[in-house]
C-alpha cells in the first residue's frame, strides 16, 4: 500500500514491481489527476482511494509493506495494524528540532 499517491508517478513504479497497488491521496484533484496519469500509462493493477492515508485502507489488508510518501510525528496506529505479521514500513518521520538562541 502506498499513503500519498501525489500524481501517480511513484505508483507506476511500484505497480512496475508488485502485483497491486492499492494507493491513498488525500486530495481529491490530486488524485483524479493521479487516476488519469496511471490509466493512460496502462497502469490498471492499480487501486485508487480518496481520503485519510494515515486511516490506510482496512478492506484490503493486511499489507506485504507500506509506503508512506508523508511525514507524520510518529508512526500512524491505523497503519501499523495493517501491516502484515513480517511486513515493512517506510515512513519517513517529522522531526521537530527547537532552535535556541544563546
Amino acid at each position: 500500500m502506498e499513503i500519498g499517491t501525489g500524481c501517480g508517478y511513484q505508483t507506476a513504479v511500484l505497480a512496475e514491481i508488485v502485483k497491486t497497488v492499492y494507493s491513498v491521496e488525500i486530495i481529491p484533484g490530486l488524485a483524479q489527476q493521479a487516476k488519469t496519469n496511471l490509466a493512460q500509462n496502462g497502469y490498471a493493477q492499480v487501486a485508487l482511494k480518496i481520503g485519510d492515508g494515515f486511516e490506510g485502507w482496512p478492506q484490503h489488508a493486511p499489507y506485504d509493506a507500506i509506503l508512506v510518501t508523508a511525514a507524520p510525528a510518529a508512526i500512524p496506529e491505523g497503519l501499523a495494524q495493517q501491516l502484515k505479521v513480517g511486513g515493512k514500513m517506510v515512513v519517513r518521520l517529522e522531526i521537530f528540532i527547537r532552535n535556541y538562541i544563546w
